[in-house]
């Protein structure tokens, strides 16, 4: 590894970006790797940006060696707000789409669930994922995605059977016959 001398100040803003950018803890060995320094310019840089985030809402953890920038929890309550907004607002029509496809199916596989939108839908099954909305069962082959009880718990139902015109698509022939034809055909 070719190391490069970077003034202090510049390589603990590197470090506090690739913290940001990243979203995952990384650990020293990688934040090294990436900036090109060693591990010691490493360390030192982490805690120059650590002391400079003491001003800000935001923070450096870490645990098992790996460093994640995180939210100041001073200022979590304000967080929690924004996202809590955000995620009401970020179920669009995708994720209305597979939460359909997945309740009134009774459980999906995203081949199912693409083959009936006829677009790419892996984005809007692990949104739904994260906002706990789905859930997967299944760990060979491809997992099925089905409704989580808190998802039927908000709509006012005990299963998928109590939604409304349930069996009229959960028995649709034309869709099963659709989805046989499909399955067919990329075989």
């Amino acid at each position: 590894m070719e190391e490069k001398k970077l003034p202090l100040n510049q390589t603990s803003s590197i470090i506090i970006s690739l913290l940001f950018a990243s979203g995952d803890p990384l650990s020293v060995y990688n934040l090294a790797k990436l900036i090109k320094i060693s591990r010691e310019e490493t360390e030192k840089a982490l805690a120059k940006a650590r002391e400079v985030l003491e001003t800000t809402g935001l923070r450096i953890i870490s645990s098992a060696g790996k460093y994640q920038l995180v939210t100041d929890p001073a200022q979590a309550s304000f967080v929690k707000k924004l996202v809590k907004k955000k995620e009401e607002k970020t179920l669009g029509g995708a994720g209305l789409e597979v939460l359909a496809i997945t309740a009134y199916r009774k459980g999906a596989t995203e081949e199912e669930i693409e083959m009936i939108r006829g677009v790419k839908s892996s984005r809007a099954i692990r949104n739904l994922m994260i906002k706990g909305m789905l859930v997967s069962k299944g760990k060979k082959g491809a997992p099925r995605y089905y409704p989580s009880l808190s998802l039927l718990r908000s709509l006012g139902v005990e299963s998928e059977e109590d939604l409304p015109d349930y069996q009229k698509f959960a028995e649709n022939e034309k869709l099963r016959n659709f989805l046989t034809q499909e399955k067919k055909a990329t075989c």
